[in-house]
């Protein structure tokens, strides 16, 4: 067998069998920046820059590099940067001795008597600015007894206060003091109102060392609070899971040893964001990747700066037209410049009908169309100007952002690297470029960890922890909405992208560089265009996990339907937010902070004007829109039947297509609004 199958092989060969192609140069150089940003994702910058430098020297000659430039800088950049910042001091500004562990999230800081302290002046109390999110201890040597503040977060703490019981002397009357070979010790816990949680009668001391010295210690852990003297237990009280927060003291702190030692992983990951983002945005702001690139690509690129632009072919410009079309191009125009977009387009395409080649006319139908919230037919459109009018560089720039616009980022690269091939500098469609990398390949963090669940794919910087808890998080409403509002099943080649961040600046940068907006004062948000959810880490962990489930439901429904009204995105999202409960998920839980600012802000928003705002209408009022948002869609799916229904027939005519205006005309058909405006506030009183 094995002689006639060498036999047919040789035989095959003399018949013209093809040889195997070698690898196409350019998909070597992919594959390579693919291991590269392996490389980086682990954290080994320094052997991610060797390989990235190595790959640049020997491709320097290949065309393809110039149009993979954007992807070249970025992680360039990442790696410069991250070689030489991979260890921050997070001791900076802290007067105590303080050591810590990223890996672990663990901390210490060590006071010594009488010693200069951390603690801040915050209402009265002092407290220290580390907050916990884990099992922590507070421990004082010596000096009088203490009351220590624990699991502050601002509403609520448990305070544990220490006193030594006296007795009176029998050969000193009138006066205290303890007996000469006993101490008795009591411990107390109180809630935020003053409420004694639990107390000691008093626990007795002999050993000299009990007598000699005095070390008191309160413990954190996942379920209480425990009051301890020299090691031994004094009393343990129950506390809810979730509550970390702060150590404090009121007016003073004791003069005495202070330890304090626990986790605090979200709180060390925030200074360290905090460290790197001043050096980051120096190092931005000088950043050149000329240095770092061989001298055969640093003088393509400069070639390419002094050449001449490419050649622009005959174009049909609006003055080429014949006369009655010019004037009819005049008025489409005007249409459209007044934001008279359905009419405008209406008489664009007979016009582009006749005069095909007019790439002006598509440009203009393009901005019409992104104006109306139709993305793809606006791609397509940029891609028929370009057609007709290659040469020109603010056409082509213009489709690349527009393909960036609407999350099309492999497109938008490919539109980038088809007009340096035409002839266009690299560096005149840099920005666009890096955009489109980082949206594709994500934050620059100094290391990522990820963790895919069925439906979701979700990134950190923090642990592969946090990333499993928040996909089984978002797992766990995908099951409850979908099955709430029978939504279709999510293809699962095609899984959600969450990216979690650990520190709020690198956050902002993200949401500033790829969502084009300000990511101030929010813990998530979602782009319908991006299909990205982003998530800011917070050791409140209810407020983390209800802003997943908030951000959660708005990229799930944006897999159903095309910009709902913003009042029923709004309120469904904060309905199903709350749904989650100790005991599993549960519909028709109150959203405490949404009815909070109902009881604070009486005013209202009559229906007859509340169903029918944009979305700059709704945010301008975000507090009181948000809140009525909650309110109506809680009043609809849970006072009757009929009530219920309403929302049932706003959906199916939403996926059916209607825009929003019929949606909600059809389903409130027959509804008096002025009546259910009273309905509504009688309900919301009642709660």
């Amino acid at each position: 067998m094995g002689r006639l199958l060498i036999l047919a092989l040789l035989a095959a060969a003399a018949l013209g069998a093809p040889a195997l192609a070698q690898d196409d140069p350019r998909t070597v150089f992919e594959t390579e920046l693919e291991r590269v940003r392996v490389k980086m994702d682990r954290g080994d910058w320094a052997t991610a820059q060797r390989r990235l430098q190595r790959l640049l020297e020997a491709n320097a000659r290949e065309s393809f590099v110039l149009e993979e430039l954007g992807a070249v800088e970025l992680m360039m950049q990442r790696c410069v940067f991250w070689r030489d910042h991979g260890a921050v001091d997070l001791s900076q500004g802290l007067v105590g001795e303080f050591e810590y562990d990223l890996a672990t999230g663990r901390v210490s800081l060590h006071y010594a008597a009488e010693a200069p302290n951390d603690f801040e002046s915050r209402g009265g109390w002092l407290v220290l600015p580390v907050e916990f999110d884990g099992p922590y201890s507070v421990e004082l040597v010596d000096g009088p007894e203490p009351q220590v503040f624990v699991c502050s977060d601002g509403d609520q703490y448990v305070s544990a206060s220490f006193s030594r019981v006296f007795h009176l002397g029998r050969g000193n009357p009138g006066q205290n003091k303890p007996t000469e070979r006993t101490l008795s010790v009591r411990a107390r816990l109180r809630e935020a109102d003053g409420d004694l949680l639990d107390e000691t009668t008093s626990k007795e001391f002999t050993s000299k060392r009990d007598l000699d010295e005095r070390r008191y210690e309160v413990e954190v852990s996942g379920t209480s609070v425990k009051c301890s003297f020299n090691g031994k237990s004094l009393l343990t009280r129950t506390k809810p899971a979730e509550l970390w927060g702060h150590v404090a003291f009121a007016l003073t702190i004791p003069k005495s040893e202070l330890r304090v030692e626990g986790q605090a992983r979200t709180w060390l990951q925030h200074r360290l964001d905090e460290a790197v983002d001043g050096d980051w945005k120096r190092f931005v702001a000088e950043w050149k990747l000329a240095p770092y690139l061989p001298a055969e690509l640093a003088a393509a690129l400069a070639a390419q700066e002094r050449a001449a632009p490419p050649v622009a072919p005959a174009e049909l410009s609006p003055a080429r037209l014949p006369q009655a079309d010019v004037v009819e191009w005049n008025e489409i125009v005007a249409r459209l410049n007044a934001l008279d977009l359905e009419a405008g387009l209406a008489r664009l395409e007979p016009l582009l009908a006749r005069h095909p080649a007019l790439a002006e006319g598509h440009r203009a139908r393009a901005g019409a169309l992104l104006l109306l919230r139709r993305p793809d037919e606006a791609c397509a459109a940029y891609a028929e100007a370009v057609r007709h009018a290659p040469a020109r560089e603010e056409l082509r720039r213009e489709q690349a952002e527009t393909l960036l616009r609407c999350g099309r980022f492999a497109e938008a690269l490919d539109a980038v690297a088809a007009a340096v091939a035409a002839g266009f500098p690299a560096t005149h469609f840099q920005d666009v470029s890096v955009t489109a990398n980082k949206a594709l390949h994500g934050p620059p963090w100094n290391q990522k960890f990820e963790y895919d669940s069925r439906h979701f794919s979700v990134a950190s910087d923090q642990s592969r922890e946090l990333c499993r808890g928040i996909a089984l998080e978002l797992e766990e409403n995908f099951r409850h909405v979908s099955r709430r509002l029978s939504l279709g099943e999510h293809a699962e080649d095609r899984k959600f992208q969450v990216y979690v961040f650990s520190g709020p600046n690198r956050y902002a940068e993200y949401v500033a560089d790829v969502f084009g907006g300000t990511g101030e004062n929010t813990l998530g948000m979602y782009s319908p265009f991006l299909e990205q959810l982003l998530v800011l880490d917070s050791s409140d962990r209810e407020a983390l996990m209800h802003t997943v489930r908030h951000e959660g439901f708005h990229q799930l429904i944006d897999s159903e339907l095309d910009a709902p009204p913003t009042w029923l995105n709004e309120g469904l999202a904060e309905y199903f937010a709350a749904a989650r409960t100790a005991d599993g998920w549960k519909d028709g839980q109150l959203n405490e902070p949404r009815l909070a600012a109902l009881r604070r802000i009486r005013e209202h928003v009559p229906l007859a004007t509340f169903l029918y705002q944009d979305q700059p209408a709704f945010l301008r009022d975000a507090q009181r829109c948000y809140a009525q948002a909650w309110l109506l869609v809680h009043y609809l799916l849970n006072s009757t039947q009929e009530n219920a229904r309403v929302l049932d027939t706003l959906l199916a005519e939403l996926r059916a297509g209607r825009s929003n205006r019929e949606a909600v005309e059809t389903a409130f058909a027959g509804i008096d609004l002025a009546a259910l405006d009273a309905a509504l506030l009688r309900f919301r009183d009642g709660l």
